[in-house]
């Protein structure tokens, strides 16, 4: 994610701590959480991505 908001790692990190605890998301990282989000879940993500078992 912080390679596509230019935002640093732990300023993300934060930001999502923050929302844990009932803050609002700051809508570049929400958005691109929900876009990584929508990319992994379709299996578009490639990066990170975890091999099924016996794969």
């Amino acid at each position: 994610m912080s390679q596509h908001t230019n935002v640093k790692l732990h300023a993300i990190a934060q930001s999502v701590i923050d929302w844990a605890l009932g803050r609002p998301l700051h809508s570049r990282v929400g958005d691109e959480l929900e876009a990584a989000v929508s990319r992994h879940s379709t299996g578009q993500g490639g990066e990170g991505q975890a091999e099924a078992p016996g794969s």
